[in-house]
Formats: structure tokens, sequence, C-alpha cells
């Protein structure tokens, strides 16, 4: 699957073929986008840090919630992992906005739950600030912190970088996972929402090993 443009970007299909491997390979399962060591591995960081690609439009990236909701609690504590909001074009900074924007609330995850729900279940578009706002309120959701927020140069500033970030792994589908900012697995290498993470623990446990090492 290629990105042809920053406006243009696919998101990948996944299979539903139910595929195990006791070991991935490099080019086949996953791709080295950073050469050398990773911090983890020389020392300089006490994480290993995973991210996860997505956006709020993107049906897949939907579907692999439940898995990523199931898979979390497994984590260890030497493993951190955060989302980070694909932003090529107009429509997807707008939810990546969002997303910064919601950061803020305690309830974030009830609230970031409730915008994908509310896009693939109800079919709402949310393509713009005023229907975002508007569903939210509906939620009960109180909005002045999204008020304050959404047009500010933190949110802003956030969304430049989250979009220099995935651009500088070569982001070509959602969602992706970053392990360690050294190793990349697309959809299309996984085959399936599963596979993803099951590669990304494969790729946990090879950094362990290697930092064990160093």
């Amino acid at each position: 699957m290629y990105r042809m443009s920053k406006s243009f970007l696919f998101i990948v299909i996944f299979s539903i073929t139910n595929i195990s491997f006791a070991d991935y390979q490099e080019g086949i399962d996953y791709k080295i986008v950073n050469e050398g060591k990773s911090n983890f591995v020389k020392g300089i960081d006490n994480e290993i840090k995973i991210i996860e690609a997505f956006w709020y439009g993107c049906p897949h990236c939907y579907k692999f919630e439940k898995y990523l909701e199931k898979w979390k609690p497994s984590l260890q504590k030497d493993v951190s992992f955060s989302k980070v909001p694909a932003a090529f074009n107009k429509y997807w900074a707008l939810h990546a906005k969002v997303f910064y924007s919601i950061e803020k609330y305690k309830d974030k995850d009830k609230i970031h739950n409730l915008i994908f729900k509310a896009i693939h279940e109800q079919n709402r578009n949310l393509d713009n600030y005023q229907s975002i706002e508007a569903f939210l309120k509906a939620q009960n959701i109180n909005t002045s912190k999204l008020n304050k927020n959404f047009n500010s140069d933190k949110i802003n500033e956030k969304v430049v970088d989250a979009n220099y970030l995935l651009d500088s792994f070569e982001i070509e589908s959602v969602p992706c996972i970053i392990v360690n900012q050294k190793y990349k697995i697309s959809g299309r290498m996984a085959k399936t929402y599963q596979g993803l993470l099951d590669i990304t623990d494969f790729l946990v446990k090879k950094e362990r090993e290697l930092k064990a090492v160093n």
C-alpha cells in the first residue's frame, strides 16, 4: 500500500486469515526504520516505547481498538504505549486536533471511544469542528476545554510534531505500530489485527534480549 501524496493516504485492508509464527523476519513481518541500537538498548531510556499511528475515520483503527484494550493490560512496567494521530490532510488534521484537545479531560478515554463509535457505528461525519462540538455536547460533555484548546498554538504544534514524526517513519497506512522508533509494523505486513500485536510482542522481547547482551 503506497502513499501517493500526503492528502491521499490509503488505509490498509486487513486479511481475515489467521496466521501464527514462532519467529518473525525483518523485511517480511516488520521493517527497520532506524539503523543502530535503540535508546532503550543503549541504556538511555528505561522504557520500550510503542506508538500506534491511527485516524478516527479509519474503520480498521476502530476494529483494532478492542484488540488493543485486551492487550494493553499485559504490558510490563518497562513498556509504554501511546497513540499518535496521523494528520496528512486537513480532515485528518481536524481529528488530530480533537485528539490532542481532549487529553485535558479526566475521562479522555471515554470521549475517545465515543468519537470512534459516532463515526463507525452511528455513521456521523464529524467532518468539521461544529459537528464534533455538537456531538460531544449531546453526550453531556462540557466542551469549554475543547473550545479553549482546539485552536491553541500548543495543539497546533502537537499536530505538526505528530505529522513530522509519522512522516519520518514513512507511514503508509493506519493502523501502524512503531516500536522504540526503530521497528515499523504495517497492517500489510501483519495481515491481521492480532498479528500486529503478536509482532509487537516479538519485537519487545527482541529489544529486551538486545539490551541484556549490550
